[in-house]
């Protein structure tokens, strides 16, 4: 797939763009961080930035911007303001070349509390598994008879009230239970150098009988039993619960309507029907009959679209598809024999990411579709890059079977000294340089480098060392006659 990042640099590899499955807003820059600046219209720039020790964004000839307390999202925007007042471009890029390792310091009750060095956007469950606390395992463990009950209190961490302080400043509490069972991405949110966590002592233990998962839950006093229903994984929280107390009394209860307490010692789930999930695939977008069609073992994208009544407009309509693997734990929970696979946690993760990521995984209509996948079919842009010699470098329309001469003509003809013959074209769909006689994608790069020449004083220099080459020569040879 293309790399997000566009273009990329030359000399600069598709994996040093940094990869974080998160929206702009929650990525946070810090010192050090690079970002690459590009603009077009009447001229065009193109400039790397790094943030200062400060922690401000410095553009030259133009002004500068704080990045601290601010996300990348709003640091993007000020910047394209920036641009917008003083030169008027008529498209800007700002894309991030690479992020400083990030220091988060971890405490509590951890094996190994310290500095954690960990990539940027990290998420907090990882930076404690590097600080020796299996998150996993601990939420494995709640599944397991009387799991830590042997133990005081004060020594077990708490998987349900995590402190995380961010940048110093902002201070949050994280579920991570509910964000592994119920799969709540914002209860595992993305580290950023100077954020600090710590884990503190765990709450009560509440028996769960029935359920997605039985087994234990740590109760916080005072929260609705709706809230604790999330912790367990269940994502009904409006049906009625059995709540028992230390005598071995159950009474019915609305999980809205009940606050859990010291006394609490179990909570019973009642048996619901299982829901089934049909072998199905989505598409979505510019198709003359979006839907739901029935999974075929094999079948791809293309095959769904011709299913849907084809692309609105036809194939070369100026559209995109995009497919996302919204179901991606499906499998490997079939592999464990889960039989309601489909109600794991993990599932809401996918489908969280699904929301997040509507573009998808795959921009190819031959990729092999799963069960529950979903393709869009979305309007885009088509356009190429055209660089180097020419007229008025930037992007120009994509065209269906036009070759590098239309581009060229496109982006204003060859410029003076342009070498015509030694132009290339970059696909970087698969970052591989290409024929000039193949076809032409969307999103291609044409590059047409400058002639060869070579000044005057060039010249002069190449004369001297090759008489140097010559004297040298010579006078070894003379050496050599006279040694016979």
């Amino acid at each position: 797939m293309a790399s997000s990042s566009g273009l990329l640099k030359k000399g600069t590899a598709a994996s040093d763009y940094p990869s974080i499955s998160a929206p702009d807003s929650l990525i946070r820059l810090s010192s050090g961080d690079q970002l690459r600046l590009r603009w077009w219209g009447i001229g065009s720039g193109d400039l790397d930035l790094v943030v200062d020790t400060r922690g401000d964004l410095v553009i030259p000839d133009m002004g500068r911007i704080q990045t601290r307390e601010r996300n990348f999202r709003q640091v993007r925007d000020s910047v394209e303001a920036m641009l917008k007042r003083r030169i008027k471009p008529n498209l800007i890029d700002v894309q991030i070349i690479r992020l400083t390792k990030a220091n988060v310091r971890v405490s509590g009750l951890l094996a190994k509390p310290g500095l954690i060095e960990c990539p940027a956007g990290t998420h907090v469950s990882q930076v404690l598994k590097m600080a020796g606390f299996e998150v996993n395992h601990a939420v494995d463990s709640l599944t397991s008879e009387l799991p830590g009950l042997y133990y005081a209190i004060d020594q077990i961490p708490s998987l349900r009230r995590v402190l995380v302080v961010r940048g110093g400043k902002d201070t949050i509490w994280i579920d991570l239970l509910r964000a592994l069972r119920f799969g709540d991405p914002t209860q595992d949110p993305l580290l950023f150098d100077g954020d600090a966590v710590r884990l503190v002592a765990r709450n009560q233990l509440v028996s769960v009988a029935g359920g997605a998962f039985e087994g234990y839950v740590e109760m916080i006093p005072g929260e609705s039993i709706a809230n604790l229903l999330v912790a367990m994984g269940e994502s009904d929280t409006t049906s009625s619960v059995e709540l028992m107390d230390p005598h071995g009394q159950f009474r019915k209860v609305l999980p809205k309507d009940a606050k859990a307490d010291s006394n609490l010692s179990m909570v019973r789930i009642p048996a619901r029907r299982p829901i089934y999930l049909p072998p199905v695939v989505w598409v979505v977008g510019q198709v003359n009959h979006p839907g739901a069609y029935p999974f075929a073992p094999g079948m791809h994208a293309s095959d769904l679209l011709k299913n849907a009544g084809g692309i609105v407009g036809g194939d070369d309509s100026g559209v995109v598809v995009s497919t996302k693997r919204a179901w991606n734990w499906l499998a490997a929970a079939r592999e464990k024999s889960l039989p309601e696979s489909f109600l794991l946690p993990e599932l809401k993760v996918a489908m969280t990411d699904y929301v997040l990521h509507v573009r998808g995984n795959y921009s190819d209509p031959n990729v092999v579709l799963q069960i529950g996948d979903t393709v869009f079919v979305f309007k885009a842009e088509q356009v190429v890059w055209v660089g180097g010699k020419v007229n008025r470098p930037g992007f120009v329309p994509w065209k269906k079977g036009a070759g590098v001469s239309y581009y060229v003509n496109a982006a204003g003809g060859y410029a003076p000294r342009a070498w015509e013959s030694r132009a290339q074209v970059f696909d970087w769909q698969t970052l591989q340089v290409m024929g000039v006689d193949q076809p032409i994608r969307p999103a291609a790069a044409i590059v047409v480098p400058e002639e060869r020449f070579i000044s005057p004083d060039q010249w002069f220099s190449i004369a001297a060392t090759t008489a140097s080459l010559l004297i040298a020569v010579t006078g070894l040879m003379l050496q050599l006659a006279t040694y016979k």
